[in-house]
């Protein structure tokens, strides 16, 4: 257990709602320059000369009911301009406070990707969340229907704090202007996502009802990481499909797998007697 209640995922703030805000074009962006020398001044080494900022996080007061920029989202460019080896990783950090401090990853796992997508003969998604200080690996797999849409993504989270498993489901609606999505547990809502745009300009609400969840600072963390990528989707699902079409037609060198998503694939107890 954690010693202290920011350990525990900042438990005990009374947000939320959170607004995530992501960039249509990241260079053009007024004030990507700012915060970019910003986030390479600051020592965290998560972020690296290969990123650029792609959004910003807002979290509602629940004092004062207004909206604070609290985190920045950072977006690996070398990799996802890529074509041919295409692939997300999106990082987020926490602006308030002294310094800026990175609170967490969602990586496309393009490995898991490929063989879900054979073995359904329907193109799914597959994200890893990586939170600071939390003991687990957080795999986010879209699942394959008997109807492809709309589509649902899986995943469970261990509550350290009160020693609980939730397994979540993320279903997105059949009729909705952006991409809108239903956040479920135990066959009951507990939240929403509610997308304003569609594309790589991705605007979206996101609320937590369930009481518990709701002042879980980790478990906020997880769901704004998964909002964030929701823009790129579509793009992953074509390289997906590339990649695919490459493995069918016997290219010998159909897939350059990343160091970094070989890392995360390894297994932790290989060292074990």
């Amino acid at each position: 257990m954690f010693s202290s209640a920011k350990k525990k995922g900042e438990k005990g703030g009374p947000a939320v709602r959170r607004y995530i805000d992501m960039w249509a074009f990241l260079k053009m962006h007024p004030t990507n320059i700012d915060l970019l020398q910003r986030l390479k001044s600051a020592d965290d080494r998560q972020f690296g000369t290969n990123m650029d900022v792609c959004g910003t996080v807002s979290t509602k007061d629940g004092k004062t009911r207004g909206w604070d920029k609290t985190h920045l989202v950072g977006i690996r460019a070398d990799a996802w301009a890529a074509d041919a080896h295409r692939r997300l990783v999106l990082k987020m950090f926490k602006t308030t406070g002294e310094r800026i401090r990175w609170v967490g990853t969602v990586e496309e796992i393009t490995t898991r990707e490929i063989h879900n997508s054979i073995g359904s003969r329907r193109t799914v998604l597959s994200l890893a969340v990586i939170l600071p200080g939390y003991e687990y690996l957080v795999n986010v797999q879209q699942n394959h229907r008997t109807f492809r849409i709309p589509s649902i993504f899986t995943f469970s989270f261990h509550d350290e704090d009160e020693d609980r498993m939730w397994y979540i489901n993320i279903k997105r609606k059949w009729i909705s202007i952006g991409a809108d999505f239903t956040i479920e547990s135990g066959g009951r809502k507990i939240g929403e996502i509610d997308g304003k745009l569609i594309g790589f300009g991705y605007n979206a609400y996101l609320r937590v009802h369930e009481p518990s969840l709701a002042t879980n600072g980790r478990f906020l963390d997880l769901l704004t990481l998964f909002t964030t990528s929701v823009g790129y989707h579509r793009a992953m699902r074509r390289a997906t499909r590339r990649r695919i079409r490459a493995v069918h037609a016997g290219d010998p060198l159909p897939h350059a797998v990343e160091d970094e998503e070989t890392w995360l694939l390894k297994n932790p107890r290989r060292r074990a007697a």
